[in-house]
């Protein structure tokens, strides 16, 4: 594109472009475009195609499948080959489903306990615990005086995560779906010196429960209406929320200005290594023979 920059007018260098998201496919070659609108599980190959000139017709307002199939069906053989070369095949319909965590065996989420020492940088969501759509604990051991508050724990920014913080001397979680804030506040306030804080997640099918403790002894849950499958693809903080506040309750980063000794996170397995492998080989077989 760099020759475009002092030469707007300048005629196209490029001698094909393919695209491809979520089954939806395109190809461009010298102005005329062919293009296809995947719907989610349906075979590929029965799929209508369109086909646009894009150099008379740049809005693709006018569908010319019908006037020049030839020429649609070069096109279409042609996508075929280009995604083949460069690694778009076996094309891959799931959408959100793509975005959740990776529990195969070696990955970085494949581990059910996560433990953390502060003072740690801001994790990136692809090493951060992997807490989205599913049952966990998590415990943190801190030091404090009446007067220490702040973040415990942040996930995600203003649109979308949970942080755990201590305010006005009680235990709070913000579990933010989307800008709708549920909020639980431990009944009993944070204990000064040395305490263990926790909280539970536990899913029942699409709600969940959250519950707060305090030296392991339950103060306060509330219930949530809807489990997120992905928390956040923006990371993880321990002792502070470092990007947008999460919840409206503080200012960000609100760091905490107690001791936190160590974090702990404990997940349950979904299913044993075997199964999960097991799985991931049948899938991509069956998606092998829809190409």
């Amino acid at each position: 594109m760099a020759y475009t920059f002092n030469n707007p007018n300048e005629k196209s260098q490029k001698l094909i472009q393919h695209f491809e998201m979520f089954g939806h496919r395109g190809i461009w070659v010298d102005g005329w475009k062919a293009v296809t609108v995947h719907r989610q599980g349906q075979p590929y190959d029965d799929e209508e195609w369109e086909l646009y000139n894009l150099r008379e017709d740049f809005s693709e307002c006018n569908n010319l499948a019908e006037k020049h199939p030839e020429r649609l069906r070069k096109l279409i053989d042609l996508w075929w080959v280009e995604a083949g070369k460069h690694g778009v095949l076996p094309l891959d319909d799931r959408r959100g489903e793509l975005f959740g965590v990776n529990f195969e065996p070696g990955s970085p989420h494949s581990k059910r306990e996560y433990i953390y020492f502060p003072p740690i940088a801001h994790l990136p969501s692809e090493v951060s615990p992997a807490v989205g759509n599913r049952n966990w604990i998590m415990t943190a051991d801190i030091e404090r005086s009446d007067k220490d508050e702040g973040v415990i724990v942040a996930m995600g920014t203003q649109n979308c995560g949970f942080c755990w913080y201590i305010k006005d001397n009680v235990s709070v979680f913000d579990y933010n779906i989307f800008t709708d804030h549920h909020i639980v506040r431990s009944e009993t306030v944070v204990p000064t010196d040395e305490c263990s804080i926790g909280v539970n997640f536990v899913r029942k099918g699409r709600k969940g429960t959250i519950s707060l403790t305090i030296d392991e002894k339950e103060s306060g849950s509330i219930q949530v209406p809807y489990v997120m499958r992905m928390i956040s693809s923006t990371g993880f903080d321990i002792g502070r929320n470092s990007l947008s506040p999460i919840t409206d309750d503080y200012e960000a980063p609100f760091e905490f200005t107690g001791n936190i000794k160590k974090i702990k996170i404990k997940l349950p397995r979904y299913r044993k290594p075997s199964d999960i492998r097991g799985d991931a080989k049948d899938k991509f077989r069956a998606e092998m023979s829809k190409q």
